[in-house]
């Protein structure tokens, strides 16, 4: 038996954490609870990203969504495809354009047709970047919301020590003829016996996360290194050779249904495909087959079957606290517990301004939030200064509002050749400022041109050869920006802008 002293000393810490975490403890609960949904919410409010064929039909290939991605945006650098087979939601393809913008090509899931396209920084990239890191690109983010697991996880521990007989208390409706306090701390004791079992999974899986920072995670794949090869991609890449890549890694692992298929970044990285093998259900993961570019042959096949116990037992955590464990039915349930969890935070705030709400002869204290408010004093002004960094960040992260004034355009030229840069992305029929930095003696008597017509502009000499500044109007074309050096009149350095992103 615990003794009276210790669940009093225990429900202080319960109630003194809660209160001052309660914020956090809302805003990370309720972006991991959307995230589950993140994907279908951005699709709701973006219709480019909702498949117009919805009758089962026989679902475009790999290499039909690459081909019809590659003509219509001829220059962008297509980086993965994930096929979804049909539904409500188009394929994605993720690229990055000539002048580094991340974009997702939304394709027919069924015709493989352009719907249109999405910037990466969605609201999923929101949600995504604050449930994980806080929003900070560093360690000490990751750290810090997988940490904060770890107090979640104890206030869980402390609620059930400070809940006597709590097992009879999971059909107990909160009493209302108590008064408020006594009315939500019912409501606080209800949710919290039913979002228990969904917390201390949730906080036990991020413990794979954690772990996977201090280098705790399962030992890497060994496959084959890829043959040497002179480009990133291999000559002539086509849909039909991409499906041929798609074909060979099914086979490597008997057959699979594709979910992701990575190109290769560099010249010693391989194709990666992920799929769902026809026993998936019994398996419990994905298949991963590594192929070369080079000579097609497969480097690695992992089928989720013959996966180590390390990784078979990391794929358990992360479909437990991604809700994936059960196809149809963990998402929906997760949301529910996931949602219910955030209003716990809240009604715990509730109980704390309840029990300090003055009585009728007392003067009166101010709104329920406003006792809040005075009962956080050690923490809430450190929250108030991290609740203003997330917007900065947000702001810095997900708008405009500090992007580059000028944005280079990536060539093949040499830097040692010239550097081109835009003043941001182009769209057609409206201005678009160039700077073009041109390296050499005879730079300043170049003639440049933009889709075949000269620039009305003077290359200005410096100490390193030339410096351009123009203005152009940006066409539906690939808008190309050629350079002519006297002294390389058969050798143009060319810059490709790219079409237009919609």
């Amino acid at each position: 038996m615990l003794s009276r002293t210790f669940r009093t000393t225990v429900f202080k810490l319960h109630a003194w954490i809660g209160l001052n975490l309660s914020i956090l403890m809302f805003l990370v609960l309720l972006s991991g609870s959307l995230l589950l949904y993140g994907v279908e919410i951005e699709a709701v409010l973006l219709p480019q990203m909702q498949a117009d064929s919805t009758a089962p039909q026989t679902p475009a290939s790999v290499g039909q969504i690459f081909a019809s991605v590659r003509d219509a945006y001829p220059d962008v650098q297509i980086n993965s495809i994930t096929p979804r087979g049909g539904g409500f939601l188009a394929d994605t393809t993720f690229a990055v354009t000539r002048w580094g913008q991340q974009i997702n090509v939304w394709t027919d899931p069924i015709t493989a047709e352009v719907i249109g396209t999405t910037k990466v920084n969605g609201l999923r990239s929101f949600l995504h970047a604050f449930h994980v890191s806080f929003l900070m690109k560093m360690k000490l983010g990751d750290l810090a919301v997988l940490s904060f697991s770890i107090i979640l996880f104890g206030m869980v521990v402390t609620g059930l020590i400070t809940y006597r007989r709590f097992w009879k208390g999971f059909f107990r409706a909160p009493a209302g003829e108590v008064g408020s306090r006594g009315w939500w701390g019912g409501v606080h004791r209800l949710i919290a016996l039913w979002t228990a079992p969904f917390l201390i999974v949730a906080t036990v899986s991020a413990s794979y996360f954690l772990l996977g920072h201090f280098g705790i995670r399962p030992a890497a794949l060994n496959p084959a290194p890829t043959m040497e090869r002179e480009t990133v991609l291999p000559p002539g890449l086509d849909g039909e050779m991409l499906d041929q890549v798609a074909a060979v890694a099914s086979e490597a692992v008997g057959g699979m249904d594709i979910t992701r298929l990575r190109m290769p970044g560099t010249k010693k990285q391989r194709f990666e495909i992920e799929g769902v093998t026809r026993h998936a259900a019994f398996e419990g993961g994905t298949a991963l087959v590594l192929i070369d570019p080079s000579n097609l042959k497969v480097l690695g096949a992992y089928p989720a079957s013959e996966a180590t116990p390390g990784r078979k037992l990391a794929r358990i955590l992360q479909s437990l606290h991604y809700g994936t464990w059960a196809e149809g039915i963990s998402r929906p349930l997760w949301l529910v517990f996931g949602l219910a969890s955030s209003a716990l935070a809240l009604s715990g705030v509730l109980v704390f301004s309840a029990r300090v709400a003055p009585r009728p002869q007392e003067a009166p204290k101010g709104p329920a939030l406003r006792r809040a408010w005075r009962g956080m004093r050690p923490l809430k002004w450190l929250i108030l200064v991290g609740l203003i960094g997330t917007v900065g960040l947000y702001t810095y992260r997900f708008t405009e509002v500090f992007a580059p004034d000028w944005t280079r355009v990536y060539s093949r030229v040499p830097k040692s050749d010239g550097e081109l840069r835009i003043s941001g992305p182009p769209q057609a029929g409206e201005p678009l400022s160039l700077r073009l930095r041109l390296n050499g003696k005879t730079a300043p008597a170049a003639q440049v041109t933009f889709d075949g017509k000269p620039v009305d502009s003077t290359l200005r000499p410096n100490d390193k050869g030339a410096l351009l500044l123009a203005t152009v109007t940006a066409t539906e074309g690939r808008n190309r920006v050629s350079v002519i050096l006297p002294d390389r009149p058969d050798a143009p350095l060319v810059w490709v802008i790219g079409r237009p992103i919609d």
